[in-house]
């Protein structure tokens, strides 16, 4: 399967990474790691799966991005804490049914995967990046979902805030404030096949620590919606 045929869709795989970052006991050590990791990951020649977590996808010719079997549709201001210490990159092959045949991924503290040492499937092995989410505000807060993506746009998001974090590390500053915290977008792209499509943007927005955000003071109560407009919401969140 080629680049551009996956343009609209970013699908999932079978790996299993925690999404959490580490308690605070180790963050000392997994902070001089993560320095290590990630001044090592070399970006040159880059172009782009978990288990056991729901999948998170970005529709590029629909312009949504959506997780789990309901594909349920992210709260537009929902903000999503990427786990540095879960980065993975390796290969992904596909049949000529679009179905998965191998697949071979890799921490980013590992050198990356050369396709030519894979074996022969008779198909192309293609670059793929992996990344663990989770949501901390909204309706959605307290969910895990993996991201995996081998298109352009995708790889570029992602190959973005692994140098946001290499170079955050490297300021004495941070504080120890390195997991990015980032909001769902998106940015049109002329496509030379399909026309306008849509890239994905994983925008920071923030950082917190390793051992997770500080917590906030409890909101006001708010009242509960209506039927109608719980409906409405209920209808929106399916893509429906």
């Amino acid at each position: 399967m080629k680049l551009e045929d996956d343009a609209a869709n970013d699908n999932g795989g079978h790996h299993n990474v925690p999404a959490n970052p580490p308690s605070a006991g180790g963050a000392l050590v997994s902070l001089q790691a993560l320095v290590t990791t990630f001044n090592g990951v070399d970006l040159t020649g880059v172009t782009g799966r978990f288990g056991g977590l729901p999948l998170m996808q970005f529709k590029s010719r629909e312009a949504t991005w959506q997780f789990g079997r309901a594909k349920t549709i992210p709260e537009a201001d929902s903000t999503w804490a990427i786990n540095p210490l879960a980065i993975e990159w390796g290969c992904i092959c596909w049949n000529a049914n679009n179905e998965v045949i191998g697949e071979r991924m890799v921490p980013i503290s590992q050198p990356a995967i050369d396709p030519a040492t894979l074996p022969d499937k008779g198909f192309v092995w293609q670059q793929q990046w992996s990344i663990n989410v989770k949501c901390l505000s909204g309706a959605d807060a307290g969910v895990e979902a993996s991201y995996k993506t081998t298109t352009t746009g995708g790889s570029q998001a992602v190959c973005d805030v692994i140098t946001a974090i290499r170079d955050r590390l490297n300021d004495s500053q941070h504080g120890g404030k390195v997991v990015p915290i980032v909001r769902l977008g998106k940015a049109p792209y002329q496509h030379p096949q399909y026309g306008k499509i849509w890239n994905p943007e994983l925008g920071i927005v923030d950082w917190m620590p390793l051992s997770g955000p500080t917590p906030a003071s409890a909101p006001a109560p708010t009242p509960a919606p209506t039927s109608s407009s719980a409906e409405q919401q209920s209808r929106r969140r399916r893509g429906v």
